[in-house]
């Protein structure tokens, strides 16, 4: 109504007046704004095209980085798994690895019990022929070495070569308190005896020997 209005005022009005001059330009813009409200209600009308190609972008780009958060969140998943079943071997194995080492330190205790409880200790006596001291030294060996053995191992605890050969040596059981040789253990006798044999067992608990040399 107010178009056909303003139209009506400028046909009875003077062309060429200021007034009309207006008129003319309100008309214009009206129309001008009429041609654009019905060009925006076109599909085609490029603002709104480009506002669709820019949504459309968007929710591409949303549902590719779903897909992305998805793949990574199963990674991520199937990665701690992996690290919990590893976890439940290790702790597994772990578990093994104490089990066997607590039987084999059993084992282990087990066996050096009863080798200590075949060991023969000795408190091993000697005039050293450098020093000119009475030596006293600790000699353990097991039960079932032999003689000439037990005699090699007396000789290097004492030290006596090179000034001795060890063929002139010889183990006596000795009486400390009465410094008296009770009994000598000649190789041509007792070599294949064990000391153990010699001694009479394992029971025999810190006795007493003495390297005796013999002239040439």
């Amino acid at each position: 109504m107010k178009v056909e209005y303003l139209r009506l005022l400028s046909l009875s009005s003077n062309t060429d007046s200021a007034a009309n001059k207006v008129r003319r330009g309100m008309c214009f813009e009206i129309d001008d704004c009429k041609f654009h409200l019905k060009a925006m209600t076109r599909p085609d009308y490029q603002p709104l095209v480009d506002n669709k190609k820019i949504i459309e972008k968007l929710q591409e780009r949303i549902t590719l980085m779903n897909m992305e958060l998805m793949t990574e969140r199963e990674h991520n998943e199937k990665i701690v798994k992996d690290i919990k079943d590893l976890t439940s071997v290790k702790d597994k194995e772990t578990k093994d690895e104490v089990s066997k080492d607590e039987e084999t330190s059993n084992k282990e205790n087990s066996l050096n019990g009863e080798i200590k409880d075949q060991i023969c200790s000795f408190i091993l006596y000697c005039n050293h022929p450098v020093s000119e001291k009475f030596m006293e030294l600790a000699l353990e060996v097991h039960e079932n070495e032999l003689l000439p053995s037990v005699l090699d191992k007396a000789y290097e605890l004492m030290k006596l070569a090179p000034y001795i050969p060890i063929e002139r040596c010889r183990l006596v059981k000795y009486n400390y308190d009465d410094d008296l040789m009770e009994q000598s253990f000649d190789l041509n006798e007792f070599q294949h005896q064990t000391i153990g044999q010699i001694v009479g067992g394992k029971l025999v608990k810190k006795m007493k020997l003495l390297i005796n040399t013999m002239m040439e």
